[in-house]
C-alpha cells in the first residue's frame, strides 16, 4: 500500500448495504460513499492509509499485503477523522478472482463495540504481525493485543540470550488454565498458546523459571525470563507455564473474565 504511487482516484460509487468502502489491494482501486470519503478525508489509497489510527497502521499494512493471507479474513482497526474523532471499523478481505483482492470496510457501531466486537482478532493477524508460526487460525477476544508486541520482543530476546533456536507456534488455547504467577483463572475466549518447538524442558526447569532467579541453562545468571514474565503480568496479562507431550515449553497467555 505504501509502495503504490500515483493511484488514480476512482469515481465514487455506491457500496454494498452496510459497506462504506471497497478497496482492491492489487490495483489500488478504491470506491465508497461520498459521506465516508469526506468524513475521513479519503480520496485515494494513500489517504486511506493515513486515516488509519497510528497504533493500528503497521498491522493493517502487514496483514493486507501478506502473501499468506487467505480470504475471507476480518481485520478490526480504527480510522481517524481530520478533526481527531476515532471510529472502529471491520475490514473484510475477499478474493473475487485471480489477481484481485477486493476488501470491504464497514463502520462498527457503538452497540457492537460494547458487546466485544472491536477486540475480536484473528490469530493469523497476530502471527503475521509478529513472525510466528500459526498452528490453526481462529479468532479470540483480545483487547490487550497492543500490549503483546513488547512482550513477544522480550520473549525472542530471552531465546537469543539462552542461545536457543526455537520456532514459536501460535494456537488458540483449548482449556481454561490458571495463571502460574497469581492463580487467576484465564478466560478461554481471550486465551492463546505460544509453543517453543525447539526448547525442551523438565519439570525442575519449569519450577526454576517461575520460582528462582536462574536462567533455563542453569548458569546462575539473573534470568531474563523472570523479568519478561513480570512485564507480561504487569501489562494486565496472565501466563500459564507448562510443557506439551514433546516436552516443549508452552506459554498460555490470556486475560481473566473481568478484563
Amino acid at each position: 500500500m505504501t509502495q503504490k504511487q500515483g493511484i488514480r482516484q476512482e469515481s465514487f460509487s455506491p457500496a454494498s448495504p452496510g459497506v462504506e468502502l471497497t478497496i482492491d489491494i492489487v490495483s489500488g482501486t478504491i470506491t465508497g460513499s461520498e459521506r465516508f470519503f469526506s468524513t475521513y478525508g479519503i480520496n485515494n489509497i494513500q489517504s486511506w492509509v493515513q486515516a488509519i489510527f497510528d497504533e493500528d497502521r503497521e498491522t493493517v499494512q502487514q496483514v493486507l499485503l501478506h502473501p499468506a493471507i487467505e480470504p475471507p479474513h476480518r481485520l478490526y482497526y480504527r480510522l481517524v477523522t481530520p478533526t481527531g474523532v476515532i471510529h472502529s471499523v471491520e475490514h473484510v478481505i475477499l478474493a473475487t478472482f485471480e489477481g484481485t483482492i477486493r476488501t470491504e470496510v464497514r463502520l462498527v457501531d457503538k452497540a457492537e463495540a460494547t458487546k466485544g466486537f472491536l477486540p475480536t482478532i484473528y490469530l493469523q493477524t497476530i502471527a503475521i504481525q509478529h513472525g510466528l508460526k500459526l498452528k490453526k487460525d481462529s479468532t479470540i477476544q483480545f483487547p490487550q493485543a497492543q500490549r503483546l508486541a513488547p512482550i513477544l520482543k522480550e520473549i525472542k530476546e530471552c531465546l537469543r540470550e539462552e542461545g536457543i533456536d526455537s520456532d514459536i507456534e501460535l494456537a488458540r488455547a483449548a482449556f481454561e488454565p490458571v495463571c502460574s504467577l497469581c492463580g487467576a483463572s484465564l478466560f478461554i475466549p481471550s486465551t492463546f498458546t505460544l509453543t517453543f518447538t525447539g526448547l525442551s524442558l523438565a519439570r525442575t526447569d519449569l519450577d526454576a523459571l517461575v520460582n528462582e532467579d536462574h536462567s533455563l541453562s542453569r548458569v546462575g545468571a539473573q534470568s531474563p525470563w523472570k523479568a519478561m514474565l513480570s512485564h507480561l503480568h504487569s501489562a494486565g496479562l496472565h501466563v500459564v507455564i507448562g510443557v506439551n507431550f514433546n516436552r516443549s515449553l508452552v506459554f498460555t497467555i490470556g486475560t481473566d473474565p473481568g478484563d
